[in-house]
């Protein structure tokens, strides 16, 4: 089906149920403003993953429009609404070509060479045919992912492509003539492999990672099939190296090499190129090439720390970039480099987040958030500065009120730099102390949820609460020039430096909020997922800033190797975490809620996914024997990022409930909320042994 904004908003509701994905036209009515609840932030429309970074939108071959993914979470049917949408660049109405689909998830190859399932969503960059006339982008339906193709003018869409393995990357010739695909069939043949394997039983070896299943991880790398589909004839054979080329992975930052030689020695080029630095952070610099293939460097130290890409524009005698700098780098120049020339020129200079960008004409359309604005589409002219907005997906937040939002630079007790954004109560009042939560660990354009947006930071705010979200600082294993994970690591665990430096962090700018009398000392929260778990943890062992927690997994315990299978274990060890052999109770003293499960004395809230939630029993067990206030909720077919709409959503209601009763005691007045607070309320009463149910005293 397909539909424009033309069309009146209660004829396309009715047309589809998926139909607000759409934006509604004309004027939306601010008059009555009121503050943002959990379901607005749910309910947002997104251009690409909120996470992404990539390229996200295309432009069309006249320059006159952009293609992109507009995707819109529903929780009632559990489920997401995408659309392909045509947006023009001269304030038209855009026009949706395709719509429907379920949501690709991404698959992560992750520390032991395993390939996993995530809850990150896949980024869909549709690409343009060489005449305008139709986009081709993935779409997965009935269980298979192909490439499907839609004209431009809306008149309907269908798949160009009907392979047996999904497609997982393409693209299409330079003379319109072929699209070129890649499969990997031979997922398939792993499956059928595992399958007959456990018919005499798996032998538990490299490939398992138990917390994530009972049978073995499929390997990292598996052998592609690449083919090329004649768009005249419909023919298929295998693709030739010109054509596999074009389907490498877009490198967004070209490696040092002394060898290095750019494909087209006659073009004019310009890009971003890893100059030292470690391993995970490397310095950068910007080079061009003339059409004589002459490369020019970019000598001039304003040039480090560019972020790639890198374009042309000026008929390709200027170079666009953007580069992170200020105050723990936490801002973004958009800069202006005419090779031959020393000193770049700064256009531009911002705190919010520009996802993607590419450059048309004499500007730069880009992907923008601010704290308190939704990812849009703008336009920046590289020559007035001037900022306008080509499309915005969420009319309707012009219609919520928000608290103002404070950028706090931070200097912790390492002498590291970082960077957190203070949201004020939606209804403040100076002199008035509020509780407050801490959501981790980066804080970047639009402030939703921390990572893994579990966190609803704009509807804490709303509900009273001051919400510092934290910019976590670099790690120290980086700073002192590791070469490798392993290194890194090692430097990070040496006396538990890494720790005190991030809790360090978040404790520095919550001092300073105490005295300015902001911030109640006795009513602080604390949340994290990943990494920002791991600092949870060792909050609650060595602050008493923290009067409850929620976790979204956990924990570092004696046991994590045998969870996380024998790779996982050995990296563990040459990092310097100590075996099931070894007592270490000092070690474990400094991590271990098992180990400090007597002393701890907050209360902690955990929300994990299925895949993970057996890494927290040790703890959670622990903890109930000890009679300390906690609570354990499974989300079933979950990963480390949530993805169901519907997980979501009770997350964020339940954080908002949690804090409530522990930090301001109130309690709902019935239904199910009030009956799982009863539970909470009989963990503060002491009433919950470890041998009753979940709702063991709940009538």
């Amino acid at each position: 089906m397909s539909l424009t904004l033309a069309q009146s908003s209660d004829t396309a509701r009715a047309a589809a149920p998926c139909a607000d994905v759409v934006p509604p036209t004309g004027a939306v009515s601010v008059s009555a403003k009121r503050e943002v609840r959990p379901e607005d932030l749910l309910g947002l429309r997104d251009i690409g993953p909120y996470e992404a970074i990539g390229p996200l939108f295309t432009i069309s071959p006249d320059g006159s429009s952009v293609v992109l993914q507009l995707r819109k979470a529903d929780a009632g049917s559990n489920s997401y609404c995408q659309a392909i949408m045509i947006v023009p660049l001269s304030g038209a109405r855009p026009i949706v070509v395709d719509q429907g689909g379920d949501l690709i998830r991404a698959e992560i190859v992750g520390v032991a060479d395993l390939t996993v399932g995530s809850g990150i969503s896949e980024i869909i960059t549709p690409l343009w045919s060489a005449d305008g006339q139709w986009v081709a982008f993935l779409k997965k339906e009935d269980g298979r992912v192909q490439v499907w193709k839609a004209r431009s003018d809306g008149t309907g869409s269908e798949p160009l492509t009907k392979s047996q393995s999904d497609v997982v990357r393409f693209a299409l010739t330079p003379d319109g003539g072929s699209l070129v695909f890649v499969t990997q069939p031979e997922i398939a043949r792993q499956r059928i492999a595992v399958q007959r394997e456990g018919l005499g039983g798996f032998h538990y070896d490299d490939r398992f990672i138990p917390i994530a299943d009972s049978k073995p991880q499929l390997p990292g790398t598996l052998t592609e099939s690449v083919e090329a589909l004649d768009l005249a004839t419909g023919s298929i054979r295998p693709a030739t190296d010109p054509e596999r080329a074009l389907l490498s992975l877009p490198s967004l930052m070209r490696p040092k090499s002394a060898g290095y030689i750019p494909i087209d020695r006659r073009s004019r080029q310009a890009w971003v190129e890893a100059a030292g630095g470690d391993f995970a952070t490397p310095d950068t610099t910007v080079r061009y090439q003339s059409s004589t293939g002459a490369v020019i460097p970019c000598a001039n130290a304003l040039c480090s720390q560019a972020r790639a890409p890198a374009w042309l524009t000026g008929n390709g005698s200027r170079v666009i970039f953007l580069r992170r700098e200020g105050w723990a780098n936490g801002t973004t120049g958009i800069y202006e480099w005419v090779p031959g020339q020393s000193a770049p020129k700064r256009i531009l200079q911002t705190t919010d987040y520009l996802a993607d960008c590419r450059p048309i004409a004499d500007a730069l359309l880009c992907l923008r958030e601010a704290a308190t604005e939704p990812r849009r589409l703008v336009r920046i002219d590289l020559q007035t500065r001037k900022v306008t907005t080509i499309f915005d997906p969420n009319p309707e937040w012009a219609k919520l009120s928000f608290g103002r939002v404070r950028r706090m630079n931070v200097r912790n007790d390492f002498g590291l730099e970082s960077t957190a954004d203070l949201v004020y109560p939606a209804q403040y009042r100076a002199g008035q102390r509020y509780p407050a939560i801490v959501v981790q660990y980066v804080s970047r354009g639009h402030l939703r949820g921390g990572v893994g947006d579990e966190y609803p930071i704009l509807a804490l705010a709303a509900k009273g609460y001051a919400v510092l979200s934290v910019n976590r600082p670099p790690h120290l294993g980086l700073l002192a020039g590791a070469g490798n994970l392993i290194a890194a690591e090692r430097t990070n665990l040496q006396n538990w430096a890494n720790r005190k430096s991030i809790l360090s962090s978040i404790e520095t700018p919550l001092r300073e909020l105490i005295a300015e009398g902001l911030i109640d000392p006795k009513k602080i929260g604390i949340t994290g997922l990943s990494d920002g778990a791991t600092t949870v943890q060792y909050a609650m062992l060595h602050s008493s800033m923290f009067a409850a927690a929620i976790m979204s997994g956990c924990c570092w315990e004696r046991n994590q190797g045998a969870l996380l299978g024998p790779q996982i274990d050995r990296t563990f060890s040459q990092v310097g975490y100590p075996n099931l052999l070894a007592s270490a109770p000092e070690f474990w003293r400094q991590i271990s809620i098992v180990e400090n499960a007597q002393a701890i004395g907050i209360p902690l809230l955990l929300q994990a996914a299925d895949s993970e939630y057996l890494s927290a029993l040790e703890a959670y067990t622990a903890l109930r024997q000890a009679h300390k206030p906690v609570d354990l909720f499974v989300f079933p077919n979950e990963f480390h990022n949530k993805w169901q709409p519907a997980h979501r959503l009770a997350i964020y209601r339940r954080t908002l409930r949690w804090f409530d009763f522990w930090l301001k005691g109130e309690v709902p007045s019935g239904g199910e909320d009030a009956k799982e607070v009863q539970f909470w309320r009989d963990l503060r009463a002491g009433q919950l042994g470890a041998e009753q149910g979940p709702l063991g005293s709940v009538n």
